[in-house]
């Protein structure tokens, strides 16, 4: 599928011609009208009160946290669908034919990822991540309303940013140097935590069994694979080598 072609772009503006309302009320979000406006209460946030979040050309804009949507991003966040899921999912309730050249698929949008869904898991990773939003400035806790946003506080009570949802696969395609970054930190991170409890025995939430698989069948070759280029990342992987040699004296 060519996801420029004029036939993807048709499908694409049909599906965002859908009426916001008609998709916050299959979502289950309660759509008020008051002078000529729609209204709901905002789903990027913990919001308690109608006002704040409007309805306005087939977009909706929070007031109070500052989001803003289309129907596509809408159905994206309440659901934790990617972009065609969302898509899809409109065009089903709308009725709106799909593209025939070949189903809409997320294999057909997105390049496969270069790790297995299994590597994935073990790094604490499915379709999405989360990231922090640093903030360019520093204030107490008392001074947010954490009912509006998903804020982060280091130990002294400072906000340090807030918590972003992005998808995997689009960060892959996006952005390769940021996910390839993200892999390697996650699976240094994730060896030290396993190798330290292989070696000390202390697991008491997981069996050796599955420390043992997760460590050499299936962060071991993820690792190995990224060595080489680590270090250009800031993290070195030079622990495996040692790893390995006290492994192999431990099992002989």
């Amino acid at each position: 599928m060519d996801f420029d072609s004029p036939e993807f772009q048709d499908y694409l503006e049909k599906v965002r011609d859908v009426p916001m309302v008609d998709i916050c009320e299959d979502l289950g979000i309660e759509v008020s009208y008051k002078n000529g406006k729609a209204w709901i209460l905002c789903p990027f946030h913990n919001d308690t009160h109608v006002g704040s979040c409007m309805i306005k050309n087939n977009t909706m804009y929070c007031f109070a946290c500052g989001a803003s949507a289309d129907n596509i991003k809408l159905i994206q966040h309440v659901r934790n669908d990617l972009f065609l899921e969302a898509c899809n999912y409109i065009a089903d309730r709308a009725g709106i034919s799909k593209p025939v050249e070949h189903k809409l698929t997320e294999q057909t949008a997105y390049q496969a990822l270069p790790i297995t869904d299994e590597q994935l898991s073990a790094l604490g990773l499915t379709k999405y991540g989360s990231a922090l939003d640093i903030t360019s400035f520093a204030t107490t806790s008392t001074d947010f309303d954490k009912s509006k946003g998903d804020f982060e506080f280091d130990a002294d009570g400072y906000c340090i940013g807030t918590k972003v949802k992005f998808s995997i696969r689009e960060l892959y395609q996006d952005d390769p140097m940021g996910f390839h970054c993200l892999i390697i930190g996650k699976c240094f991170e994730r060896l030290m935590d396993l190798l330290s409890r292989y070696y000390t025995e202390d697991f008491p939430d997981l069996s050796f069994k599955t420390i043992n698989h997760l460590i050499w069948d299936v962060l071991w070759p993820l690792a190995s694979y990224y060595k080489p280029v680590a270090q250009s990342y800031g993290y070195d992987f030079s622990f495996m080598d040692r790893c390995q040699k006290r492994t192999s004296a431990f099992l002989a």
